[in-house]
Parts: structure tokens; C-alpha cells; sequence
């Protein structure tokens, strides 16, 4: 958008005038008479004129023309991102008990069911709007199968079929090893279902493992592949006992054929002090049965459809078009789409004008300022006159079709918050977001602008050096927190840059206690803005990787030693917390900037930090544990990896 230019005094004649007429009750209670009339409001007006005329040079001091800068050179605030989430809908009953419901996977609701936040005190509900349909699967079991070896897919050799409920071990006669697997065949395809598989297993049969921990996964076929499950709970004790379990399958799971869906028990390797089994469960009889449907939701406060922002004189340089709700989301998909009379081809939005061409139906729109801006005609040195971009005919109405209006850091609410079901969906008893939502970034602010135009000059949007892909990145996405570069050219591979990402945390995420590793991930779409940004602006034959940071998990146990007066918990509280802010990744390291990428994480920097604690006097040990919590005498940490704590314990004495 056009940069706003600040008023560093947004007082005028009039309010100057009204100004002084309010003191002088204070400073001359006997002076009555403020009409223009007396010779004293003359005086008062003579200043306030004055007054005016300085202060509107005031507002032309450096600071404005830095911003008028700014809007010469082409740079424009960065709009707010909304927060995403998956929302589950449970429903009333298992949908295998339903008449009504179809083998051809019935449509709960279309996007854009709305959900919200309950209402606490003052605060404002956040929204949130579905971007797929809730489409039903009902969950039927036709087949099972068992494995000694790991199958590579559904049509592999290596099983045996078992029909009937008979008892059978699962994972094969004797000892199992890792790989050995229990594959149900299902009449169809679950994409985004929770399902709850009900299993006749043998009584203890599975021994030598801790029910509450068995070394298994559930995967499901798509895609392939074999997709990991998410495991909501599991009342069979490890295969142990008649019960349930319940599993989440990803939305990404539906086989290319479209045929018979599949889902795997999978024995895999034991974790360091976790137990395997030594002889294999049985299971008899399988069932399934769907719980609900899990969909993709964006936060959104409204939901605007079909707004006419104005009427094209069909000329090129037309002024702005205002929109009437801002600030506009950022869409993943490119969107909003631009309508001109009753053409059908939309317009679509383009970040500048200076490609386009004079065929091409592109616009501008500034989502934080609300304006739709259409094609401009230059005339060049030659006299001959540029177009960029085509202009709607004269008379015609533009219409957006649809856009969000929201976004920011207020829709990264907490798992479980949302839970109010604003648009009716039959068959449904209640909603919730299992995780947190995340990705909400709030928009730009002038302040922040200001700050990156020393590096958008330098750079002339061209990356060269490591630092330029590091600015760039910034540059191409407000939720970008954090950027490194590295350099991993070869011979064989050539020029190889590769960039790694962290996006912002809420203020006190990770500061009294360890962050989620999901947490450092940032969301697709802000992966692929980069991506975009830096491949238009890299060096011909350059090959730009944007990934993810390694988390490196590690923790710290220290004793440390307090004077008599010293409060423990005070004291144990504070080197906590100075331990996690030292190895945060937005705001640790010595220059509070976030962990160096690829720093090795030694004792004795933290015996530096547990040193200027309130209250200790002596540090006397400090143990660094893997991610295995084996004692380590240091912890390394790959060039594109951060450190990521697990807990921190403190012994006060």
C-alpha cells in the first residue's frame, strides 16, 4: 500500500482556538466575553494561525520525507496473515448407524462454516471459516490382514489373510520385530475422519511391554504412502484387552484408484528405555466406526461476498476504488477475484504493474489501506505511451467476489478454544480445534516499514550475498520472525543456497517452558510466499532451498548454591527462566537476537547465565542431556538446526 505519512501534531486552527478558549476560565476566570468580536479571541486567533503554519512544517520534518521515500521507491506495508487451525466436528451418532448416509461420502457443510471462540467478559470472540468441504466417510472394516515384514503397500505379498474372528498374533509367531504389522482393509477411503476401531483382543497376550506405551504407530494408505495417524487414546492396553482405539487420519489420505481404503498397526523400534514386546498380541474380531470429520479453517471476522467498489470510466489511471472492510487477509489462493460488468474472465490481484502486460486483467489491492487500483499508461521518452495492464470498459461495475477481513495475531488462540458452532450442520453435536491455531501474524506497521529501507536500498531486490537472501526473506512475509542463510554449493550440485525459516511466537512462548516443536514450523502458505520471493530475485543458476529449522532437543540439570536468606523457589524460578530465554530462538543468545543456527551448546555457557541468578553464590555442576537424556558433555547442532529444550531441572542447596 501507499505509506500514510505521519502527523507528528495532528492539531489544527480550530483546534488550537478551542484550546486556548478552554484555559481561559483557569488562567482569567473574569474574561466572559469569547465571542470573535472581543479583542482578545483576535489575539487567540492571530496565534493559533501562526501556530498552524509552524506546525504544518513541523510535519514536513525528515521523518515525513523518509516516508515519502519509501512510497517513491515502490515499498507498501505488509498485510496481516490469519491464523489456521483444523477443526473436528463431532457428531450425534457413529455414522455406520445412520440410514441416511450414503456409500458416495455425504457433504456435512460447504467452506465456509463459520466456528468461534467463546464470549469472556469483553472480550471479542475470534472466528474462524472453513476452506473445504466437511465431507463424510463412513468407516467399515471388510478385511484383515497380518504381517512378519514391513509391506511396502497395500498389494504386497508378505501377509496372511484372516478371515472370520478368530484370535490371530498379530505380529507374527515368536518374538516380533520391528516391521511386523496388523493391516485392516476398509470398504473406502477416511480422508479427514476420526474413527474409533474397536478390537476383541486376547487377554494379555502381548507381554513384556507397558500397555500405556506399546512401540507402535497407526498409519493409513494415501498418497503412495503410508501417513502417520494421529492416536487419540487407546483403551486395549497395547493389544491387551477388548477396547478401542481412536485414531485421527490425515485429510491427505485418500488413495489415486479411489478404491479400498487401508490402515496398519505397525510395530517399529523401541524407544531408549521403553520395553518391547516379547511375544505378540492376539485380535480377533475388527470393527470401525466414524466419530467425526476433521476440516481447514482459516480465522476470519467477516466473510465479505460480491462488494461493488466502484464503476470504471474505462480509462487507464483511474483513482482508487475504496474497499469498505479492511484489513483484507492475505489468501492463499491469490484471491480476491476481481468481476467486471458481466464478464465472465475475472481479474486477479498482482503485487505491481510493472510486468503486466496490456492484455493481461490484473490489479492492484492494497489490503491494509482498502483500495483497488487498475492499469496505468506511461508516456515514455520516445513519445510513444506504455500501458500496463488492461482497464475494464467504461460503465462497468467492479465486483469483488469474495474476501476475509480479519487476520493478526489474535486468531493464534489456544487448543480447545474453539468450540461455538455459529452456522447450523446437521448431524452434528459439537466442535473444537484438537491443536492450537497458528500462522496469525498482524499487519505491518510503519515503524517496522521504516526499518527495512536501508536494506531494500542496498539490495536493489537482487540476492548476491548470504545476507541478501536473509533480507529478502524478512522482506517477502510478515510471518517471517527469523531468517539464515547458508551456503551449500558443490560441484555436482552447483550453486545451492539454502534458506531456513522460524516464524514469529507469541510474547511468552517458551520462556517458562519448552516450546512445541510445531511451533517452529512456519505455515505452508508463508513457505511458499518465500519461495516465490526469492526465486524472482536470485541469481540465474542459483538453487534456492526454503526449509524448516532442525530442532535439536536438549536439557539441563544444574545445582547451584544460595545464601542463607535467599528464597529457593525464587531462585530456582528465575534460572529457569533465564535458561529458557538464553536458548530461545527469537530472543536468546548473548545479543538477544535468538540462538546462533548451528551454535554448539557448551556448559559453560550457561554457568555464565546461572552465575548472575539473584541469590547464588556458587554453580556447582552442569549437566547437559540429549534428546535420549544420556549426559552429554556438549550438545552439537547442525548449521540449519536450533536448540530446542525440553525442561530444565534446578537443584538448590
Amino acid at each position: 500500500m501507499t505509506i500514510p505519512t505521519p502527523n507528528l501534531d495532528d492539531r489544527r486552527f480550530q483546534d488550537l482556538v478551542d484550546e486556548a478558549k478552554r484555559r481561559i476560565a483557569d488562567r482569567c476566570p473574569e474574561w466572559t466575553d469569547h465571542n470573535v468580536s472581543d479583542p482578545g479571541v483576535t489575539l487567540i486567533e492571530l496565534f493559533a494561525q501562526m501556530v498552524d503554519e509552524t506546525l504544518y512544517r513541523v510535519n514536513r520534518l525528515p521523518n515525513a520525507m523518509l516516508v515519502t521515500m519509501m512510497n517513491a521507491t515502490g515499498m507498501h506495508l505488509q498485510a496481516s496473515r490469519a491464523a489456521r487451525t483444523v477443526l473436528t466436528f463431532w457428531l450425534s451418532a457413529p455414522a455406520r448407524y445412520w440410514e441416511s448416509v450414503a456409500e458416495d461420502s455425504p457433504v456435512l457443510g460447504g467452506p465456509g462454516l463459520e466456528v468461534a471462540t467463546e464470549r469472556r467478559d469483553e472480550e471479542v470472540p475470534v472466528s474462524f471459516r472453513t476452506t473445504a468441504p466437511a465431507r463424510l466417510h463412513r468407516a467399515e472394516v471388510t478385511m484383515r490382514y497380518t504381517s512378519a515384514t514391513s509391506p511396502r503397500g497395500p498389494g504386497s505379498d508378505a501377509r496372511l489373510r484372516h478371515e472370520g474372528s478368530a484370535f490371530v498374533p498379530v505380529f507374527g509367531t515368536g518374538v516380533p520385530h520391528p516391521g511386523a504389522s496388523l493391516v485392516l482393509e476398509l470398504a473406502r477411503p477416511l480422508p479427514g475422519c476420526a474413527v474409533k476401531v474397536d478390537l476383541q483382543c486376547e487377554e494379555n497376550r502381548g507381554t513384556g511391554v507397558v500397555p500405556e506405551d506399546p512401540p507402535w504407530t497407526w498409519e493409513v494408505w494415501g498418497a503412495g504412502a503410508w501417513l502417520p495417524c494421529e492416536v487419540d487414546r487407546d483403551t486395549t492396553g497395547g493389544l491387551n484387552r477388548p477396547g478401542s482405539v481412536y485414531l485421527h487420519v490425515p485429510p491427505d489420505a485418500r488413495p489415486a484408484d479411489e478404491g479400498s481404503g487401508w490402515l496398519r498397526c505397525q510395530l517399529v523400534p523401541a524407544r531408549q528405555g521403553q520395553p518391547a514386546y516379547e511375544e505378540s498380541p492376539a485380535v480377533g474380531r475388527v470393527t470401525a466406526q466414524t466419530l467425526g470429520v476433521s476440516v481447514p479453517a482459516d480465522q476470519a471476522d467477516v466473510l465479505v461476498r460480491d462488494e461493488v467498489v466502484g464503476v470504471s470510466d474505462g480509462t487507464y489511471g483511474q483513482p482508487p476504488f475504496p474497499v469498505r472492510r479492511t484489513p483484507v487477509v492475505q489468501d492463499p489462493a491469490g484471491g480476491p477475484l476481481l468481476m467486471a460488468g458481466q464478464d465472465p474472465i475475472p481479474w486477479t490481484p498482482v503485487p505491481s504493474l510493472a510486468s503486466s502486460r496490456e492484455t493481461d486483467r490484473h490489479y492492484l489491492l492494497d489490503r491494509v489501506g482498502g483500495q483497488v487500483r487498475l492499469g496505468v499508461a506511461v508516456r515514455q521518452s520516445d513519445g510513444r505511451v506504455r500501458r500496463y495492464g488492461q482497464v475494464p470498459p467504461a460503465g462497468a461495475p467492479l465486483r469483488l467476489v469474495e474476501y476475509r477481513v480479519g487476520g493478526g495475531s489474535k486468531g493464534n488462540v489456544r487448543a480447545g478454544a474453539v468450540q461455538v458452532l455459529r452456522s447450523p450442520v446437521p448431524h452434528v453435536r459439537s466442535v473444537e480445534n484438537r491443536h492450537a491455531a497458528r500462522g496469525g501474524v498482524d499487519a505491518e506497521s510503519v515503524e517496522q516499514a521504516t526499518s527495512r529501507l536501508p536494506v531494500f536500498l542496498r539490495q536493489r531486490t537482487r540476492a548476491v550475498t548470504l545476507a541478501d537472501y536473509v533480507d529478502l526473506a524478512l522482506d517477502a512475509s510478515v510471518a517471517v520472525a527469523r531468517a539464515h542463510a547458508l551456503d551449500e554449493s558443490s560441484p555436482l550440485n552447483g550453486p545451492v543456497v539454502r534458506v531456513v525459516l522460524l516464524p514469529p511466537l507469541p510474547p511468552d512462548a517458551g520462556l517458562g517452558a519448552p516450546l512445541d516443536p510445531r511451533e517452529l514450523v512456519p505455515a505452508d502458505e508463508t513457505m511458499t510466499d518465500v519461495t516465490r520471493y526469492l526465486d524472482g530475485r536470485r541469481l540465474v543458476g542459483t538453487k534456492v532451498l526454503v526449509t524448516t529449522a532442525l530442532p535439536v532437543h536438549l536439557g539441563v540439570t544444574a545445582r547451584v548454591t544460595t545464601g542463607p536468606s535467599a528464597d529457593r523457589r525464587q531462585v530456582e524460578a528465575d534460572a529457569q527462566r533465564r535458561l529458557y530465554r538464553l536458548l530461545h530462538p527469537l530472543v536468546g543468545g548473548e545479543d538477544g537476537t535468538g540462538w546462533p543456527f548451528g551454535r554448539t551448546v557448551r556448559a559453560a555457557d550457561l554457568y555464565a547465565v546461572l552465575q548472575h541468578v539473584p541469590g547464588v553464590t556458587r554453580v556447582d555442576a552442569v549437566i547437559l542431556r540429549d534428546r535420549r537424556d544420556i549426559e552429554v558433555a556438549q550438545v552439537e547442532v547442525p548449521p540449519h538446526g536450533i536448540p530446542l529444550t525440553t525442561g530444565h531441572q534446578i537443584e538448590v542447596s
